[in-house]
C-alpha cells in the first residue's frame, strides 16, 4: 500500500544517502545499490497490506457495505448492483443469474473490516 511504502522509503532516506554519498566516493556502483535495496526491503512491512478477503473483487476497494450472493461469493453492495445493471443479471465468478434482491449482508465480513481499520486506521479508502 501506498502510506506503507512512503513511511519505509522515508525511514530508508538516510541509507540511501550514504550510498549516494559512496558512490560520489567512486564506490562500486552495483554493490552499493544492492546494498541499498536490501536496506529498504528491511523496511518494508508485509503485514500493512489489505487482506484480500475484506475487498470486493469487483472495484478492488475496502468493503464497507458487503453482500453476498446466494453462491457465496461476497462483493461490494453497490459494485455488485452496478455490474447487475451495466454488465448483465449474473454472478460475477460462478456466472449464474442474479438479481439485486438475492443478495444479503454479509454482516461477518462487515464486523471483520470494522476491526482492521480499527488496528489499521491507515486503510481507510484503500484499494487491493
Amino acid at each position: 500500500d501506498a502510506a506503507a511504502s512512503l513511511r519505509a522509503l522515508d525511514a530508508a532516506e538516510p541509507l540511501l544517502q550514504q550510498h549516494a554519498r559512496a558512490l560520489a566516493d567512486g564506490g562500486e556502483v552495483l554493490a552499493s545499490i544492492e546494498r541499498a535495496l536490501r536496506e529498504v526491503r528491511t523496511h518494508l512491512d508485509p503485514t500493512q497490506a489489505v487482506p484480500d478477503f475484506l475487498c470486493c473483487a469487483i472495484s478492488l476497494e475496502l468493503l464497507e457495505d458487503p453482500v453476498t450472493t446466494p453462491c457465496g461469493f461476497t462483493y461490494e453492495r453497490k459494485a455488485l448492483e452496478e455490474h447487475l445493471r451495466a454488465v448483465g443479471r449474473f454472478e460475477p465468478h460462478s456466472r449464474k443469474p442474479l438479481e439485486a434482491g438475492q443478495a444479503v449482508p454479509n454482516l461477518a465480513i462487515r464486523k471483520a473490516v470494522e476491526a482492521f481499520l480499527e488496528a489499521n486506521p491507515w486503510a481507510h479508502g484503500c484499494l487491493l
